[in-house]
Order: C-alpha cells, then structure tokens, then sequence
C-alpha cells in the first residue's frame, strides 16, 4: 500500500511507441495521479485517436481522441451510477447526438449541449413511460409527446418539465381533454369528454371547470328553492326538475351527460351498515321501486329504471324525471278517512263507517328522495353532494262546496261555480292590485306592488353574464403574461447562444 507521503513523489510513467523522443504510436501512460491510466494512440506527444481513459473507481472513456482532448465518439461509463452514455463528445463533455442508459433502467436517445438534454429526444422510463419531443436544459420544454404507464397519452406544449399551453389528454377509460393547460392543470378554455357521453365545454381553473364544487338543487329560474315534494290528490303524475348549478348557482348549460338516479328512502328505527344518514337527523333505507309503465321519455333527458332508481341523463344542466306517482316507490298513502273521522266514505263503497280496530294502521315513518350523481368515470374524480328531498305523502282534503247561492253578479249555484277555475280573479293597475270579490261580486283594493320579479331576475341574469366575462378576461390576460414570459426566456436564450 503507498503511503500518502510516498504517493506524492510517485512520477507518471510512460510503456510504449515514440518518435523523435515524443510519446507516439501505441502505449501505456500512467498519472502522477494513479486514479488514472491511459490506454491508447498517441500523435507528437498527446493522445489521439482511438484509446481508453481508465479510473481507479470502475468509470471509464473509451473513444475517439483528438490533440489530447476527449472529442468525437465513444463510450462513457460512470461507476458510482452505472449510467452508460455513448455517442458524441465535445472536450469530455457529452455533446451532439447520443444515447444515456441510467442506471436505474431510464434511457434517453437525442441530442445533447454541455451533459444536458437539449433539443429533440425520447426518454423510456424503467416505468414504461415515454416522451419524444424537445429538451431545454434536462427538462421537457416545447412540443412533445408523453404515454404514460396506464397508456394515457399527451400531446401538446411544455414549459420547464410542466404541461402548458395547448394540449390534448387521452386516458384508456374514454376520458378526454383537449385545451388549455397550466402547470401541469387544465386551465383555461377547454372540452372535455367521457365514452358514456359526458361533455364539457367551457372555462376550467387549476384543474376543474370554473364554478366548481356543483351541486344538485331544484332551484328555479326564480330562485325559488323547493323544499320538500307533494303529490297532488288527483293521483297525476309528478315531474321533478333537477338542475346543476356552480358555486354561483349559474346553471351549468355547458355540461352534458352527467347520469342522475333518484332513490326514495324510508326513514329506519335504528342505524345499520346499510342504511343511509340524511341530514334530517335520522338514517334510511332504500325502498324498492314498483313497475311502473307510465314512465316517459322527456325530452330533455334520456330515463331509464332499475329495480330501486330512476335515471335520467342531464341534458344542458338539467335532468328531468317524469311520471313519478304516489305508489312508484311503494309509499303508502294516508286515506281522506283516517284524516277526517267525520265524513263517509265514498258513495261507491259500504255505507258503514270502519271501527277503529278496523282502520289501516297509518304509516308514521318518513320519506325521502335521494338525488345523486352516478357518472362512470367520476368527471375529474369530484363527486357531487347528494341532494335529499322529503316526500309529503299525504292526500289533501277536499274543501267541501256551500250550499248557499252566491252573491255573484253570475247568479250560478255555488256547486255550478265551484266548477268554474277562477277561484282567484286579480289586476294590476299601475303599482295598484285589485282583486275581484266573488261573493259581493264587486273589485277591492289589496294594495300596492313593488318591483316585478321579472326585473330582479334581469339584473340578476346581467350580474352573471358581466362575472362571467369577468373571469374569462382575467383567464386571458393569465394566458397572455405566460406567452410574454415564454417569449422573453426564449429571447434571452438566443442572446445567450449568440
């Protein structure tokens, strides 16, 4: 073993061909340094031609030498990561055209400037993951193309190892997304769609559409929340209107295809795994559904049934269920009998009235819709909040007739007027409502109106539509500061490689 003091009076030695005492031809060099040796071509004294450069830690060049300096092709291997590089060099450093294997399984094929990727390349992973496109300083920077190891594709711009500018993902499961990106985000305006008929199309914000989290509701153009549903007496079907708002409640009309299922629930006497929490307080269970024929198409949704949901596929933010009856979902209804002990029954039937022990026990347990998302993927992986409504299940009483003749210019029975549909007669003069008394048969005063809702709901509409063009300025003037700054770093590249 050579000391340290030893080590520093060791002299480089020389085995090999000379000429005109200057090393040339063949021969061994070894360094004052004995990290290193030297196999190889000498011209005049300096290596060149073809030799091979080895280190005392495994590394090795071997390749093309010229006037002493490692230029030209050849093979560089580096122990301490076992990457292997072969291809060109330029004064030891790997420049032009070449192929790095890492030692981790990683491999890029392209061109390089200084030991760094630069310019147009493709890098397999060890995950299967490959990118062909351009290189700026290691990093994926320009046009280029990435499969990832779940087969997802993007092509479009990059910028510092990021997805940015205008690109187009496809995923295996159908999911598509074409438009503008931003660090790696959808991020700008955009469409995207699903194999099961989901579309988007609109302004998306660090990843999601703009307005998220949506949410199910039943508001209408008013702004009228509905709170709970009745059926009416007269058994006709019940249409229910679901509608999908943003964080503005502005209805979502540039989305399509989401599949909403409604369910009833019936309220539990105890909690179990299978039941279901409302946020009423108390836990349900799904009630089957019954076969019902009456169930129609309408014509802003595709429906369809299993055996305990509807579905209804929305259609420009909405989704509509239609034909929706009392016994649908097996909910019991409460006869006018047990409500109003006073009356008889109907003159069809047996004239005798029902003890109490033989009147149907009522059924006190509370119902509820339950209206949610079931779209297959999960757009972007956020599920709506399901949306409850309960359900009054109750038939309501009949008012019976009078049996006195109106006061009514008219001069009809009151049966024969009951009949009639102007149970409320009113009219707006000026700010003035008048309402028309059917009994003294004269117009009274109900005071003044204030602003119609129909001008409320316009400047509410105005206020949107001016947020609205608010966001998309601001998205723009986002996308024009990333194009200067991509423009600028671009400019000074050039300076630089000038």
């Amino acid at each position: 073993m050579i000391k340290r003091n030893e080590r520093s009076k060791l002299q480089a030695t020389y085995h090999g061909e000379t000429h005109q005492n200057l090393r040339s031809g063949f021969g061994v060099y070894r360094y004052s340094n004995p990290f290193f040796r030297y196999e190889g071509t000498w011209k005049k004294g300096k290596k060149h031609g073809y030799g091979k450069l080895l280190m005392n830690d495994g590394s090795y060049y071997q390749g093309e030498f010229s006037d002493g300096e490692i230029i030209g092709q050849g093979t560089r291997y580096f122990a301490t990561t076992r990457n292997t590089y072969v291809g060109h060099f330029y004064y030891g450093e790997m420049d032009g055209h070449g192929r790095l294997r890492y030692g981790n399984g990683d491999c890029f094929e392209g061109e390089f400037k200084c030991n760094k990727r630069e310019g147009e390349g493709s890098f397999l992973s060890s995950k299967k993951e490959l990118y062909n496109g351009v290189w700026h300083d290691n990093l994926r920077h320009g046009q280029g193309i990435q499969t990832y190891s779940d087969n997802s594709k993007y092509d479009g711009d990059w910028l510092a190892d990021k997805r940015h500018g205008h690109g187009k993902l496809t995923r295996p499961d159908g999911f598509v997304y074409e438009g503008q990106w931003r660090n790696d985000l959808f991020h700008g305006t955009g469409v995207s769609t699903q194999l099961d008929g989901y579309i988007y199309r609109g302004l998306f914000m660090n990843g999601l559409p703009s307005g998220w989290p949506f949410r199910l509701t039943t508001k209408d153009t008013e702004n009228v929340s509905l709170k709970s549903i009745t059926f009416n007496e007269n058994e006709e079907p019940l249409t229910i209107t679901i509608i999908i708002v943003d964080l503005s409640n502005r209805i979502l009309k540039s989305e399509n295809g989401r599949l909403i299922r409604l369910r009833c629930g019936k309220q539990c006497k105890e909690a179990t795994v299978d039941s279901i929490p409302t946020p009423f307080g108390y836990h349900v269970d799904i009630v089957e559904k019954q076969n019902n024929n009456d169930m129609q198409d309408h014509e802003n949704s595709t429906v369809g049934e299993t055996n305990d949901s509807i579905l209804a596929v929305e259609q420009n933010g909405q989704a509509v269920f239609t034909g929706l009856y009392l016994n649908t979902f097996f909910v019991p209804k409460v006869k006018e009998s047990s409500l109003n002990t006073d009356e008889s029954v109907d003159a069809g039937a047996d004239s005798r009235r029902q003890s109490p022990t033989d009147q149907p026990e009522l059924d006190t347990a509370k119902y509820v819709f339950l209206i949610d998302d079931i779209t297959n993927p999960v757009p972007y992986g956020k599920a709506i909040e399901i949306l409850y409504l309960p359900i009054s299940s109750f038939s309501i009483r009949k008012t019976k007739p009078r049996k006195f003749i109106s006061r009514s210019p008219i001069k009809l029975p009151a049966e024969e007027f009951a009949r009639l549909q102007y149970t409320n007669i009113d009219a707006r003069i000026g700010n003035q409502k008048l309402g028309y008394n059917t009994e003294l048969g004269e117009w009274q005063s109900e005071g003044t109106v204030g602003t119609s809702s129909r001008e409320v709901v316009k400047l509410e509409k105005q206020k949107r539509d001016l947020e609205e063009e608010n966001n998309i300025l601001k998205v723009k003037i986002e996308v024009l500061l990333d194009m200067l700054a991509e423009i600028t770093a671009e400019g000074s590249l050039q300076k630089q490689a000038a």
